[in-house]
């Protein structure tokens, strides 16, 4: 090939990819899919009273496979997000096909055989694009699922398999953080509705669900750190010891608050209890006696807390489950702060200036739960914020003067 055959194009600037053209292309695909779902539903919905019925779920069912088609040109050409959206679009519309279609055979009461028919379809899209997001998706798909089928009386064993299936997914095709959170959330979840005949004798879920589903995510997290040894999982522990803890962190707050807890007050919470607290201790003695990655120890004290929390709860009442959630949840706090020692994950912020303010933050605002869950008078309240107020200001301070 001679240099004249380039004369053409050496003068021309290039085009390069770059990243803005991507987020574009997922914009750009995002608002022509909602233009064209809201242009289809008009349209049906003018033609409907004059076409028959299996109209709607086979232009529906052309949609989506237009969309899937779309999905699988976008993977091919490397666009794996751009893929995996219209992948999420095809699953959205293949629900409306299956409900639509289920409808017009006249099987429109049977919502525990729909669901699953709704979740099995999406969880083929989402393995077909290898889509973590609907994954998760899927998974929690499962335990709305398992809601509806606790109702009527059918175990939620479904969902206890999506819920577990997440390890699998990370193992085999790829590291998901939405899967990875689902799946931290989910199994307890699910275990503790599956859970919830044999400690109780009603349908309505109180506190002693909330204390299993405690002593379930201390067996999770052992689950984690132990696995999180193996190369496929690496990455596997650091997030679910976030998501776990987070999670309990918000149910220790919301148990220490007197109006959530008389809501919740179980009945029956023996059981629960007992079970929760059997649950803990073998996730800690499983703990000391085999290989885990680090942080076990300090994650497994927030389910211990929020035990702790409910038991009081149940047998103290007054003000002693708002004083064990807020001392609980400032020790942390108070350990960065002070010795500068990381206990847990709310300790364990980095070592400049948010290693001080953001710590001190939170002390003062779990003194100001502590007071107001106690209902301290104002004459309590006042001197006390004015003193963290004033502690607060010496700290940044003396952190921005030196």
């Amino acid at each position: 090939m001679s240099n004249s055959d380039h004369a053409g194009t050496q003068g021309r600037p290039r085009r390069h990819a770059t990243g803005d053209s991507g987020t574009d292309r997922l914009a750009a695909s995002t608002v022509g899919v909602l233009t064209l779902a809201v242009g289809i539903v008009l349209f049906v919905a003018q033609i409907l009273p004059f076409v028959d019925g299996w109209v709607y779920p086979v232009v529906i069912g052309a949609v989506t496979i237009a969309l899937l088609v779309f999905g699988r040109r976008a993977a091919a050409r490397a666009r794996t997000a751009t893929a995996r959206l219209w992948a999420g679009w095809a699953g959205l519309t293949a629900s409306v096909v299956v409900f639509a279609a289920i409808n017009l055979v006249g099987l429109g009461g049977a919502l525990v055989s729909i669901l699953l028919v709704v979740i099995v379809v999406n969880a083929l899209i989402a393995l077909w694009f290898r889509s973590g997001v609907h994954a998760a998706i899927v998974q929690w798909l499962g335990f709305g699922w398992a809601v509806v089928a606790y109702l009527y009386g059918v175990g939620p064993w479904a969902a206890i398999v999506l819920a577990l299936a997440g390890l699998w997914w990370v193992g085999r095709i790829g590291m998901s953080r939405a899967v990875v959170a689902s799946t931290t959330l989910l199994i307890p979840l699910t275990l503790a509705l599956a859970l919830h005949p044999v400690t109780h004798d009603g349908l309505a879920i109180d506190g002693g669900d909330i204390a299993t589903a405690a002593g379930l995510t201390a067996l999770a997290l052992l689950i984690g750190a132990v696995i999180g040894r193996r190369e496929q999982y690496a990455s596997f522990w650091p997030t679910m010891r976030v998501t776990a803890i987070v999670f309990l962190v918000l149910q220790i707050l919301l148990a220490g608050t007197p109006a959530v807890a008389a809501v919740f007050e179980p009945v029956d919470p023996l059981p629960s209890l007992l079970g929760a607290l059997a649950a803990w201790f073998v996730a800690a003695l499983v703990a000391t006696a085999v290989p885990t990655r680090p942080g076990i120890a300090s994650a497994l004290t927030y389910p211990a807390v929020l035990w702790a929390v409910i038991a009081s709860s149940v047998w103290f009442g007054g003000p002693w489950p708002t004083i064990i959630a807020a001392v609980a949840l400032a020790v942390p706090l108070g350990c960065r702060l002070l010795a500068g020692a990381p206990c847990g994950i709310l300790g364990g912020v980095s070592s400049d200036g948010r290693g001080v303010v953001l710590p001190t933050l939170g002390i003062a605002l779990l003194v100001g739960f502590a007071l107001v869950g106690t209902s301290a008078g104002v004459s309590v309240v006042i001197p006390v914020l004015i003193v963290v107020g004033v502690g607060l200001i010496i700290v940044v301070g003396r952190l921005t003067w030196t």
